[in-house]
């Protein structure tokens, strides 16, 4: 064996970790090379196993071999900043402890570089596949790593953001100026994942000239550590988020060396990718068992905001499998502390035409009454006919549910960051109950640290109802809340079983004086609501046409505004040919309904689901006698005061009901007091001390508020998921995923518009026409 010279030709780099199974292999490799001129530097990163000793044997016998050991384990750029202080050769190559050279691979690399010197010079691998990768997986992985010809000029660029050709550190050799210098700069952290990245990089911004050659130097087995794993367990995720560090290092070098802006953006492209791989490892290779607790590290190290705009990049269609593996099912609901609360972010679309929007009027200015400073978050600026909001009141638009499909997320997401940040928001109230986002807002909105309370304004029942096609999805979303409002216990019953609920009727305002109460002594029938289809308008006028066979004189009027341009006037249009024209009043929307409810007799609901309806308080606050469509679930039916019900689409019992009371003043009477009766029990609730509660829990969590079974969340769950797989294989629409967004927002809105002409009994000819026209305004305002 020859004598190295004063100054070798070559330094190989190997850091050292606990890797006595493979270590004698890489260094044989090295020493049994046919380029003698060289030296070989071993950093053992303080070994717990016997790596030390083998390192040892190996330099007793060939001065070639220099070692250097770590008092701590320091990770791999320390390592490698420690072995390239000693380094004398001419040119720097990297051996990982795990991998073997070629036995030319040094004489080849000094031969390319005497005849064509450049500051890096690439060698082909050969992959050894520990893993069984599929064959698409293998070519992937084999184009990944073959190096690109040549090229002159910014490296950084090249291999960075043009991808020309990999940034893997250990494939290369490369002149010993440029390495060191970029080696100078490299930070003292603890950085073991994602550092040849860092390295290569600092390297790449102090070199001008790349070449690439083809010949397989380098044995790179793939599967034997970390890299290629299919399952991670949580100590290996972790240690892959840790790659942050990486990232953050190199922004510290751009600012140190003051790079063009350009660096800092191939930068944040490094950044990006290497968090959208994280998202994937943690969906995919991550075990169930530790999903959550993984995820929260994740979040914990990337930011919130970043996480979850990947996670909807890439889980948009698997959003039911993200809550299974943050929340999953069968598991016990429980009430868990948060922040305390202070200031109070509430979200709803607008703040126009809905009851919604109205009790968000009523519970502002009460909020802000206990003390608690209020931000209004909406997707749509202010209206002229909003509901009046006190002054001083916070308001911040955010970007739709229609512009936040997808990638498209990440906008809508950093809106709620910073208003969350800028006002210093410790709970958002949730008041879009069914909005399509809830599941992504309520992970982001937990993610970024706050308390998140939905607040349910209807029946559950209506996702079934309607069949929504994502029902499942937002159903199962709910485990993801801290706590859940209900404006019926039969509601918190329901809710307890996905998450900590609490009953707390809306509040109902100040009621009208007694002395404005209705007189009760015409023939008015009211009907107050949003034109849509849940509402069920038209049978409003079809119970009314056969009201006004038996009482001429009688007259509907109907107050509220379309969902659409049309609605409003179809509806018109309908009672015209019925011949309704004089009898039925259309008034649209009125912020101060107060002189209809006065003027009425009757209050009229046809509603085909409700939560807790706020016309029906106010028709009872105005003590009117109520015929509505049976909602038994309604706190305000169930205390059976002041209201007749009916079954579900039964006009005629409604109208014969009507009849009678138009018929008979002193029932009409009675039953309007017992209204009133009810109005003032509702009004009597001290709203003060439900919110109260509801919020000081997060402070003091007691698990008092709500009961649930443990047996009845099971069957409950058990029910969902059955129904749900079942209608998936009968081939209805039972989707959990977010896919079909875009066309659900389009197909419930015709569904909801189209629903009243099927219902109607105009001509087919007729029918066809108009729904010819709103397929036309509904796909063409897309």
């Amino acid at each position: 064996m020859s004598i190295t010279p004063s100054k070798p030709k070559i330094s190989v780099l190997m850091p050292v970790y606990n890797v006595e199974k493979y270590l004698r292999a890489s260094i044989d490799s090295v020493l049994n090379q046919t380029l003698s001129d060289i030296e070989l530097i071993c950093v053992d990163d303080a070994s717990t196993d016997g790596s030390a000793d083998i390192l040892r044997e190996y330099a007793a016998k060939d001065p070639r071999v220099k070692l250097v050991f770590h008092k701590k384990n320091s990770g791999l750029v320390m390592a490698r900043k420690s072995a390239t202080v000693l380094a004398q050769g001419e040119y720097i190559m990297l051996l990982d402890s795990d991998d073997e050279y070629a036995p030319n691979a040094c004489e080849t690399v000094w031969n390319e570089e005497q005849a064509n010197p450049v500051d890096i010079l690439q060698f082909g691998t050969n992959i050894v596949f520990c893993n069984n990768p599929s064959e698409e997986e293998r070519k992937n992985t084999i184009a990944y790593y073959k190096p690109y010809k040549s090229y002159f000029g910014d490296l950084v660029e090249a291999s960075f953001q043009s991808r020309l050709w990999n940034h893997n550190i250990w494939n290369k050799a490369y002149n010993a100026s440029a390495w060191k210098k970029g080696l100078s700069y490299a930070c003292e952290d603890y950085i073991n994942v994602s550092e040849d990245e860092y390295l290569y990089f600092l390297v790449a911004y102090h070199a001008n000239s790349y070449r690439g050659i083809f010949e397989n130097l380098y044995t790179y087995y793939i599967g034997r550590g970390l890299t290629g794993q299919v399952h991670l367990s949580y100590s290996q995720f972790a240690g892959h988020c840790d790659r942050k560090k990486a990232y953050t290092s190199i922004d510290v070098f751009l600012q140190r060396v003051q790079a063009p802006q350009s660096y800092f953006e191939i930068c944040k492209q490094m950044y990006d990718r290497a968090l959208s791989a994280l998202v994937y490892e943690w969906f995919y290779q991550v075990s169930a068992t530790d999903a959550k607790s993984a995820y929260d590290y994740l979040i914990s190290v990337w930011g919130g905001v970043e996480v979850v705009s990947f996670l909807t990049d890439i889980c948009w269609n698997d959003a039911d499998q993200v809550i299974l593996r943050l929340a999953p099912a069968h598991t016990h609901t429980q009430e868990k502390a948060g922040k305390p609360v202070k200031n109070i972010g509430i979200y709803y679309y607008r703040m126009s035409n809905g009851g919604v929007e109205r009790v968000i009027s009523y519970l502002i200015p009460l909020w802000i009454q206990m003390g608690y400073k209020i931000v209004l978050i909406t997707e749509y600026p202010p209206t002229s006919n909003e509901y009046p909001l006190p002054e001083e009141i916070v308001r911040v638009q955010i970007p739709s549910v229609q512009e936040s499909i997808r990638i498209n997320y990440a906008k809508r997401a950093q809106a709620w960051a910073d208003a969350i940040n800028q006002y210093e928001i410790d709970t958002i109230v949730y008041a879009a109950h069914v909005c399509d986002l809830l599941m992504w807002d309520v992970c982001l909105i937990k993610a970024i640290g706050c308390n998140f309370i939905i607040h349910s304004h209807n029946s559950h029942s209506l996702l079934f109802l309607e069949k929504v096609p994502f029902r499942y999805l937002l159903t199962h979303s709910y485990r993801l809340a801290d706590r859940v409002i209900t404006l019926s216990r039969i509601f918190s019953e329901y809710w307890g079983n996905f998450c900590p609920a609490y009953y707390i009727p809306n509040p109902v305002g100040e009621l009208c004086p007694r002395e404005e109460t209705a007189q009760l002594n015409g023939k008015n029938i009211l009907w107050v609501g949003r034109i849509s289809a849940e509402k069920q308008p038209y049978d409003a006028v079809r119970i009314f046409e056969k009201v006004k066979e038996c009482v001429p004189d009688a007259v509907l009027t109907m107050v509220g505004e379309g969902e659409t341009p049309d609605s409003l006037r179809d509806l018109q249009t309908y009672a015209s040919q019925r011949g309704l024209t004089e009898a039925v009043h259309f008034e649209g929307f009125h912020r101060d309904v107060s002189p209809y409810y006065q003027n009425a007799d009757i209050f009229m609901m046809t509603s085909q689901y409700e939560g807790f309806p706020m016309v029906l308080v106010e028709s009872k606050s105005y003590g009117l006698p109520i015929v509505m469509y049976d909602l038994p679930y309604l706190e305000m039916v169930r205390d059976n005061r002041g209201v007749i019900t009916a079954p579900q689409g039964d006009i005629y019992a409604m109208a014969n009901t009507i009849i009678r009371l138009l018929n008979n003043p002193v029932e009409r009477k009675e039953i309007g007091r017992l209204s009133r009766v009810s109005a003032e029990s509702f009004a009597a609730v001290n709203q003060i001390e439900k919110w109260k509660e509801v919020f000081e829990s997060f402070s003091n969590p007691c698990g008092k508020a709500y009961i649930t079974s443990e047996q009845e969340s099971m069957m409950l769950s058990l029910l969902l998921d059955s129904d749900q797989q079942g209608e998936s294989r009968r081939g209805g629409v039972a989707h959990s995923s977010m896919e079909p967004l875009e066309n659900r927002l389009i197909c419930s809105k015709f569904m909801k518009i189209a629903t009243w002409y099927w219902k109607a009994t105009d001509p087919l000819k007729h029918r066809l026409k108009r729904l010819k026209r709103i397929l036309i305004n509904v796909f063409g305002t897309r």
